[in-house]
């Protein structure tokens, strides 16, 4: 399992999940409606079915995320320790820490 720490970014994409999704309905909307297939890093099982709420995509440079949305509407977020899931393969990062709520 991988984690991360310190200032990461992220570009708001406007889509907004129901209070009753999991990770795991994340991931399956990035592969069956949007076609995305995401790289799975190991972490344990249990983290797929936490709330959606407690997951972000992310990028580790402003550069990056710009790529994802308007590059004026960028976040700059705190995570300590935060769980990588999954990766896009072009920077992007699907990342859980509880207190996230985005």
């Amino acid at each position: 399992m991988k984690t991360i720490t310190g200032t990461v970014y992220r570009s708001p994409s406007g889509y907004i999940h129901s209070k009753r999704m999991t990770i795991q309905d994340i991931l399956d909307f990035e592969r069956y409606e949007l076609g995305n297939v995401d790289q799975l890093l190991n972490v344990p099982e249990h983290i797929f079915t936490q709330p959606a709420s407690h997951c972000t995509w992310i990028a580790l440079d402003k550069e990056t995320a710009g790529e994802y949305n308007l590059p004026n509407d960028i976040l700059e977020l705190q995570v300590n320790r935060a769980v990588i899931i999954a990766c896009d393969g072009c920077g992007g990062l699907l990342i859980y820490q509880p207190n996230i709520h985005i």
